[in-house]
């Protein structure tokens, strides 16, 4: 799921009750990620848009370590 403030948002399901399972890291191709559970035990993967980015920049340090 997409949101404008990651942090933010990390932070509310903190005080309501949810849980962190993965800490907001960026990643290579332009967005801010973090991976939580809510109180009801459903798993979400919360983005942050935070630039674009050309997959030439990105694609063989993620993909040739996968590729051997």
């Amino acid at each position: 799921m997409f949101v404008t403030d990651l942090t933010a948002t990390c932070a509310l399901l903190a005080t309501t009750g949810g849980a962190l399972l993965e800490a907001p890291a960026d990643r290579p191709w332009g967005v801010r990620q973090a991976i939580v559970v809510d109180p009801g035990g459903q798993h979400w993967v919360l983005t942050q848009h935070m630039r674009d980015t050309d997959p030439a920049e990105w694609f063989g340090q993620v993909f040739e370590p996968l590729l051997g």
